[in-house]
């Protein structure tokens, strides 16, 4: 019987004299590498699984790098279990399997490439996930993780990649794709210790919702084709999962004592685009209210879609949002992308007035939080547009309080236009000359919260500290203090950010101590 090796590794987290730069979570479900260990467990019977979590095993800070960054130097650190502490299970594996979602990994994968095979030489290391399986364009992340030691790199769905993949079939199963997504397999939680896994990258948990969380995922993909969104090319065409299986799938997490889901659909609302699609939503989140679950949107809804003609559909906003204190909805990413324009930068988007009336009609469901996420520092980003995008935000947070009586917690996200590597931005961006950092030298600096463009009106580095001077008036000196300390919105063992709209956030924030 041959032995697979799955890995999450540590987390990057990047400072400046101390100051945090980005998030930094740990404990969240390692959703990937559960799927994957269920997937080998169903389908190559011949293998034996071992699953190490390195980033929710240990608290260490391993600080491996130095970035020269304008007139200042990024530390770059790995937190989690440092490498040594891997080293008799990488000389018990045959294979080592990562995953590489996020570009910001990508040189922590490609370390732990190395250490594995300097342990044990024999070793066959694959490596999937959205970041490594791009080859498009000016973007071969393909060649970046073999140059680093990958033995297999490889892209398309798991559920039909994998199995080939540890048979040796490489060429075939290049672009796998599954077609039945009924084919998911539940994920391996005997493989996990839930007891870990107690964050949201999204934040804290309000009164009333508990640990532990899981991730889940109904659909793939995306009927949309936003510049500087990765899906269309990575995911494929937008597919899902029936009722019947869906039920299915969260019935198996509750057996597990789950109760509490992290919905990370790429667009959960494409399902609307497809006959009969408004009533399969309806019946999905209502069986939820029903069971008693409560739910986050992880990775955003797009909202769009629930206006039409002037109208809000009333009764698709209370099934997805409502939240009773007991089921339903208790945290929602919004991604309004840009709000400094009377134009739609995307196609998916609507002019902010209409956003915001959808907005309100989703607070008045009274969803305990909201995070609203805007992009900042585009190329073309001067003051002004900036002082726009504040403004626009803080009408936003007032009208969201007004509506919901005070009942739902507004928190401004604000993310860097960070060029993901294959999208159309980043070829632009690219053919342009506007990359600051090579992507293979320093993969770190590709997140939402340092800038790598060059822009025409503001440096990179100063976009950086605008974002964050930018936050704290919007959010608060106090919560920002805290997300600078540890790339948290909220305090080490305190679960809880709401608060009343209208009060203070020093004062919000001191109550949950």
């Amino acid at each position: 019987m041959r032995k697979l090796l799955l890995v999450h590794v540590p987390a990057v987290k990047l400072t400046v004299n101390g100051r945090n730069l980005g998030a930094a979570r740990t404990r969240f479900p390692k959703i990937s590498q559960l799927t994957v260990a269920a997937i080998v467990e169903r389908d190559s019977p011949d293998y034996e699984v071992r699953f190490v979590d390195m980033k929710a095993a240990n608290g260490h800070e391993t600080r491996f790098k130095d970035i020269p960054y304008g007139s200042r130097t990024i530390e770059a650190h790995r937190v989690g279990m440092p490498f040594p502490e891997i080293a008799g299970d990488l000389a018990w594996a045959d294979d080592l399997l990562l995953t590489s979602n996020f570009t910001q990994e990508a040189g922590v994968v490609g370390d732990l490439i190395e250490f594995a095979k300097r342990v044990n030489p024999r070793l066959r290391c694959i490596v999937g996930g959205s970041d490594a399986m791009v080859q498009r364009g000016e973007s071969d992340r393909h060649a970046y993780f073999y140059a680093r030691g990958a033995d297999y790199v490889g892209g398309g769905d798991g559920e039909a990649l994998i199995p080939g993949v540890l048979r040796g079939e490489r060429q075939a199963a290049r672009s796998a794709v599954l077609k039945d997504f009924d084919r998911v397999p539940d994920p391996a939680l005997h493989h996990a210790d839930l007891s870990a896994y107690v964050e949201s990258h999204e934040g804290g948990l309000p009164e009333g919702v508990h640990p532990p969380l899981m991730y889940i995922e109904t659909s793939r993909g995306c009927r949309e084709s936003c510049d500087f969104c990765s899906t269309p090319f990575t995911k494929g065409v937008y597919r899902y999962m029936s009722q019947r299986r869906f039920e299915a799938l969260l019935e198996y997490c509750h057996s597990f004592g789950i109760r509490t889901f992290l919905l990370i659909e790429d667009n959960i609302l494409s399902r609307l685009d497809f006959p009969g699609g408004r009533e399969a939503v309806l019946e999905w989140f209502r069986y939820m209210h029903r069971r008693g679950f409560v739910w986050e949107f992880a990775n955003g809804v797009e909202i769009g879609k629930l206006e039409r003609n002037g109208v809000l559909d009333v009764e698709l906003i209370e099934a997805l949002f409502g939240f009773d204190g007991s089921s339903g909805c208790f945290r929602s990413y919004i991604p309004l992308e840009r709000i400094d324009t009377n134009s739609l930068p995307y196609r998916k988007l609507k002019m902010f007035d209409v956003q915001k009336q959808i907005l309100c009609g989703i607070a008045r469901q009274r969803v305990p939080i909201m995070n609203l996420g805007v992009i900042v520092g585009n190329p073309g980003e001067t003051p002004a547009s900036l002082a726009v995008t504040e403004q626009r935000m803080a009408d936003l947070k007032d009208a969201i309080g007004q509506a919901s009586g005070g009942a739902t917690f507004p928190f401004a996200n604000i993310f860097l236009h960070i060029p993901i590597c294959g999208t159309n931005d980043y070829r632009r961006f690219h053919r342009e000359n506007r990359l600051v950092f090579d992507i293979n030298e320093h993969p770190e600096l590709f997140n939402f919260y340092t800038s790598v463009l060059r822009g025409d009106h503001i440096a990179f580095d100063a976009l950086t500290d605008l974002r964050i001077e930018m936050a704290q008036r919007i959010n608060g000196e106090e919560l920002m203090r805290l997300w600078m300390k540890g790339g948290k919105y909220y305090p080490d063992g305190v679960a809880a950010v709401t608060a009343p709209a209208g009060l203070e956030h020093a004062a919000a924030v001191e109550a949950i101590r």
